[in-house]
C-alpha cells in the first residue's frame, strides 16, 4: 500500500488499474469460474510468483532498483517462496486431476498475460505524461540482459509443474 501510495504521489494513476483488476477479477472472472478451477489456477499463480522470486534473488534483475524498493522485492520474493506449497497442498485434496492443475494454468497464465500488459501499458502511458524516463540507458540494457536469465529458469519451473509428481517442495527455488 505504501508503495502504491508512493507511486500515486509521483503522479501514476495507480487507483485505475486497481479499479479495472477489481472489476474484472471479482466481478467478472470469479462469478464465471468453478471453485475448484479458481483454486487451481492460485496454485499455477502461486508456482509463477515462486519461480519469478527465484528469478529476483538469483540473478541481477533487481540491481539497478531503488534499494528501498529492492529491499521490499527481495523480502517479498522470500515470503513467495515460503508458503508456495500451500494452496498446491489444499488443491492435492480437493481435487488432485492433472487436467485441473492444468486448466488452472492456463487461467493463470492467460490471467496474468492481461493484468500484467494492462498494467505496464498503462504505466508506460503515465510515463510519458509525467515526462518521466530512464536516464541510463545502460540500466535498461542490464535489466534486459538479466530477464533474459530469467528464460530457462522459467521453462524449468513450467515442465517441472507440468509433471504428474510435481509438488512445489521439490520446486528449483527449494535451496534458496
Amino acid at each position: 500500500d505504501r508503495l502504491n501510495d508512493l507511486l500515486a504521489e509521483h503522479g501514476y494513476d495507480i487507483e485505475r488499474f486497481l479499479r479495472f483488476y477489481q472489476r474484472l477479477a471479482y466481478a467478472v472472472i470469479e462469478p464465471a469460474t468453478p471453485p475448484h478451477v479458481r483454486l487451481s489456477t492460485t496454485v499455477a499463480l502461486e508456482h509463477m510468483t515462486a519461480t519469478l522470486a527465484e528469478v529476483a534473488l538469483t540473478t541481477g534483475v533487481l540491481e539497478n532498483a531503488h534499494p528501498e524498493v529492492r529491499r521490499l522485492l527481495f523480502w517479498h520474493a522470500a515470503e513467495e517462496i515460503e508458503h508456495r506449497s500451500v494452496a498446491f497442498d489444499v488443491l492435492s485434496r480437493v481435487d488432485p486431476r492433472m487436467r485441473t492443475r492444468v486448466v488452472g494454468l492456463g487461467m493463470a497464465s492467460a490471467i496474468l498475460a492481461l493484468f500484467w500488459s494492462t498494467a505496464l501499458l498503462m504505466l508506460l502511458r503515465d510515463e510519458r505524461e509525467l515526462a518521466v524516463g530512464v536516464d541510463d540507458a545502460r540500466a535498461g540494457r542490464h535489466f534486459a540482459r538479466e530477464v533474459k536469465k530469467a528464460g530457462p529458469i522459467v521453462g524449468r519451473a513450467l515442465a517441472a509443474y507440468l509433471r504428474r509428481d510435481f509438488h512445489p517442495e521439490a520446486g528449483l527455488a527449494q535451496e534458496l
